[in-house]
């Protein structure tokens, strides 16, 4: 759950891992407190009330099968003074030593004034229940260069926010992340012209008229990029 304000709770879930031809999640609710009323459950939000959550993934075929149902959640408004979980991970630039990372903004930082900074963990494998803080001191960026990382190694990684009140909660582990270089990899090239301007190039193999460029500045400011002869 990424934020509740007592009469409405934003949840998260992960894409399914075989999601072709989805288009839509569809959510479930249970009130495992309340009565049942027949063959249903009251789904009326009421603060101080405990729901379940279930999410099917659909496309043009059909609904499929349900997740677990989800913990009980409270749906009463948040008032702890630490922020809320950073969320939407996404990865970039995996190679066989490293990997970029990135996040959202927690929807929940307002009680205790902004957020002052995130620190990033790792754990190796998919059962260790240990994590290590991979920066030494919270960072103010949405993203973040990990290092180190043993080539092959699987690893699942997680951020928390820091606000003036301490850490808040972290963000539910990633899927499972391997270290490794694909094969077809290819790099941005720096260099120098002729002039003495310095150029970023990058060479796409699969190119069609359609195709579109975007370049920024660290995953979030768009920069002004000329696209030259393949």
């Amino acid at each position: 759950m990424l934020l509740c304000t007592g009469s409405e709770m934003i949840l998260t879930w992960r894409a399914s891992a075989n999601n072709e031809g989805q288009r839509a999640g569809l959510l479930e609710v249970s009130t495992p407190s309340l009565p049942r009323r027949g063959s249903t459950r009251s789904v009326t939000w009421m603060g101080g009330q405990y729901y379940q959550f279930r999410v099917f993934a659909a496309n043009v075929v059909g609904v499929g099968k349900p997740s677990e149902p989800s913990e009980a959640f409270l749906c009463e408004e948040w008032t702890m003074p630490e922020p809320g979980c950073p969320y939407d991970l996404e990865f970039r630039e995996v190679r066989h030593n490293s990997l970029v990372v990135l996040w959202a903004v927690p929807l929940y930082e307002e009680q205790q004034g902004p957020i002052t900074g995130y620190l990033v963990e790792l754990s190796e494998g998919d059962q260790s229940q240990s994590w290590t803080a991979v920066n030494e001191e919270p960072i103010a960026d949405t993203v973040f260069k990990v290092s180190g990382f043993q080539s092959g190694q699987t690893y699942r990684l997680r951020v928390c926010a820091f606000n003036k009140a301490g850490m808040g909660i972290p963000y539910l582990p990633s899927e499972l992340i391997r270290a490794q270089t694909q094969p077809d990899t290819r790099d941005i090239e720096i260099g120098v012209d002729n002039d003495g301007f310095i150029f970023l190039a990058f060479e796409a193999t699969e190119i069609t008229e359609k195709s579109t460029f975007v370049w920024s500045k660290n995953y979030k400011e768009a920069i002004e990029a000329a696209i030259g002869p393949s």
